[in-house]
Order: C-alpha cells, then structure tokens, then sequence
C-alpha cells in the first residue's frame, strides 16, 4: 500500500488506472481551493518518470522543492497563504495558496525555480489562475521544458517514449548527486 492507501505493486510502481485517479484527484482539490478566492495556486509535484512516483529519492527532490517555493515566494515579498501537502499514487505534491500577485507574475517566479535551482528540472511547479487557468510559459514565449536525457522538447520526447526508463532515471539520479555536492561544498 503507498501512503494513501492505494495499492502499489510488488516493485514500487503503481497501477496507470490509479495514476489517472490521483490525478483527477489533484485537479479537484486545485478547483475546491479556487472556488472561492481570486487568488493563484501553485502546485509542486516531481517529475518522475516510469511507474515508480514514491521513493527516497522522489521525497527528497520534493522536500527541496518546497523550501526553495516558500524561499522564492518570501524573496519576491509575497506569503503563502495556505499550504496543503500530500502522497497520492501520483508522489507528493504541495498546493500553495497565494494572494496579492497576479498569475503571470507567480507563473515567473515558478519558471525562474525550474530553469535556474540545480533540482529545478525535476519539479513541475505549474501555476493556476482564478478559473482553473493554467499559466503556461508558452504565453510569456518562454521555450518549452528541456528533456531529461537530451536536452530537447520534454513533452515531445515523452509522448514519442524517446528514451528508456533506465536513461531517464539516470539523467534524474545524475541531478540529484550534482545538487549535493553543490550545497555540501
């Protein structure tokens, strides 16, 4: 069982029909938070390709990825008003509340985590406005996410299954270990 209490195969991976669910799950959760506040959401999950969305190594990306959101939240001047962390069959995910800025704005300061924080290519931080309208970087002409493996259009290479789940994971593992001599320097 994951933490949630849905079931997880013997090796870790989870089920794609339990996946979609926790997914669905999520984008509930993301529209019951915005129903009643004109106010911005951002939602921080892993990046975690293949099966496996729950493991030591995707718990610590993530817990980085939190205190880096709330560190560049506090730099801009702004408070997360609300935080809700949690696990599904999807991995862990934060839905932070921001009030006072506009969408566009947040959606910079996420793009700016992603593109220059060591670990930030392994965190989807994807910002949702009043509505459920997700601020994409496509609309600031921002270039999309780079690939794990080979620096090309990651949407383009995981639809098109360009790269075995093995190089993927290396790629990821091979991030996480440049990240920790950086900061043990």
């Amino acid at each position: 069982m994951t933490r949630d209490g849905s079931d997880a195969l013997a090796d870790g991976s989870v089920p794609l029909s339990a996946l979609l669910a926790a997914r669905e799950a999520r984008a509930y959760r993301q529209h019951l938070l915005l129903e009643d506040c004109e106010c911005s959401l951002i939602s921080l999950t892993i990046v975690s390709p293949g099966p496996v969305k729950s493991s030591l190594f995707i718990d610590n990306v993530f817990h980085v990825g939190v205190t880096a959101l709330h560190a560049a939240c506090d730099g801009a001047g702004l408070r997360i008003d609300m935080q809700h962390l949690s696990h599904s069959a999807a991995g862990p995910e934060a839905l932070c509340v921001v009030r006072g800025v506009e969408s566009e704005a947040l959606k910079q300061i996420t793009v700016n985590l992603e593109d220059t924080h060591p670990l930030g290519r392994l965190w989807d931080l994807d910002v949702i406005a009043p509505g459920m309208n997700v601020v994409s970087r496509e609309q600031f002409g921002l270039p999309a996410r780079r690939c794990l493996a080979c620096q090309g259009n990651a949407h383009f290479c995981a639809r098109n299954r360009q790269h075995p789940l093995p190089v993927l994971e290396a790629s990821m593992k091979r991030i996480l270990s440049l990240y920790e001599e950086e900061v043990s320097v």
